[in-house]
């Protein structure tokens, strides 16, 4: 059996339907290397496990309720046969041909890079939000932010390699900053096995192990590429509940890893509101194809998302805490159930 350069890994769980597609577009991309594919499966009842068997990937097989996002994607490298570990999930769908090559190349052709990650796009579909296909545009923005003083933007690429300077401490930089270089997705990544399986495993995390993962690897020496060409679909109905659950998680991380503090006040809850109201509405006054009754629909639908965001970026920081609000967001928090395992980088 050939020695694979790349092992493609994906966390599964009732994934049958979106396997169908996701698999022949895996073994579709046109590459110049050999690479497999791993299923790991925690638990599926629907026919995820016959249909990777059809496709023929190799499937590892967890307890459902021993999945947590960054152990499972550690045990699943433990198990790889590739050098370099390519991350993604299972309702992510590669955007062309092109996207295994383009991610795992910054590794290919520099020792010094230990990760590159992509973009996330909603499909081009009438029942996916219109900002959602516009993430790509988000992310260029960030792409020339991140090219600050920690990163170097490669024009003819697009890429931005980040890497902190010689002598200076990750943890000595302003929170954002701290947040912004450490940005990293494991929707579509990629990671060396030695260093991933070395110095740099996975956190215990039940969210946010990829940007934990980054800032370590950053504070390390090593340099982190974000590739905005390495593109895979990937969206969520994203209803109120969802989005506050998610949003809630995120915040409670990025407080205890990189001290960035959410809403502290009622007056700057309603000044950020009404400004990410008024950028999506700006936003969908300028998207082509859109009636006056979806663009409408549409607000309605980011007015819920962007309330759910900034309520639980204020309730994060009331909570355990004395506050007036203290006690809904204890409540919240007994209710989601859900504590992140959360470490400095370090």
């Amino acid at each position: 059996m050939t020695q694979p350069l790349v092992s493609v890994i994906v966390p599964t769980l009732n994934e049958a339907e979106n396997l169908r597609g996701l698999l022949p577009a895996l073994q579709s991309q046109d590459v110049d290397f050999e690479f497999e594919v791993i299923v790991i499966d925690s638990g599926s009842t629907d026919a995820t496990l016959a249909v990777c068997e059809e496709f023929g990937v190799r499937v590892l097989e967890i307890e459902k309720g021993t999945f947590n996002h960054g152990r499972t994607r550690q045990e699943a490298a433990r198990e790889a046969r590739g050098a370099i570990l390519v991350f993604t999930v299972g309702d992510a769908l590669p955007v062309d041909g092109s996207w295994l090559a383009r991610l795992v190349a910054p590794l290919r052709e520099n020792e010094g890079v230990a990760g590159c990650y992509g973009v996330q796009l909603g499909p081009d579909e009438p029942l996916v939000n219109p900002l959602e296909k516009e993430r790509s545009l988000d992310e260029e923005i960030a792409m020339i932010v991140a090219a600050g003083p920690h990163g170097k933007h490669e024009p003819e690429t697009g890429r931005v390699y980040k890497k902190l300077a010689e002598g200076q401490r990750f943890e000595d930089l302003p929170p954002h900053e701290q947040r912004q270089l450490a940005s990293f997705d494991n929707c579509t990544s990629c990671t060396r096995r030695g260093v991933l399986l070395g110095p740099l495993p996975f956190d215990a995390s039940t969210f946010g192990e990829d940007f934990q993962w980054a800032a370590k690897a950053l504070q390390h020496g090593y340099t982190v590429v974000f590739e905005p060409r390495a593109r895979v679909f990937h969206y969520h109905d994203q209803g109120f509940g969802y989005f506050f659950k998610r949003m809630w998680l995120d915040q409670k991380v990025v407080r205890e890893v990189f001290g960035l503090p959410g809403h502290r006040s009622l007056a700057e809850v309603a000044g950020s509101w009404c400004k990410e109201v008024g950028n999506s509405w700006s936003l969908l006054k300028i998207t082509s194809g859109l009636s006056r009754m979806a663009r409408m629909k549409w607000f309605a639908y980011n007015l819920k998302l962007i309330t759910a965001n900034r309520l639980a970026r204020y309730l994060t920081e009331a909570e355990g805490r004395p506050h007036p609000m203290g006690w809904i967001a204890d409540a919240v928090e007994r209710r989601l159930g859900q504590h992140a395992t959360i470490r400095r980088p370090g």
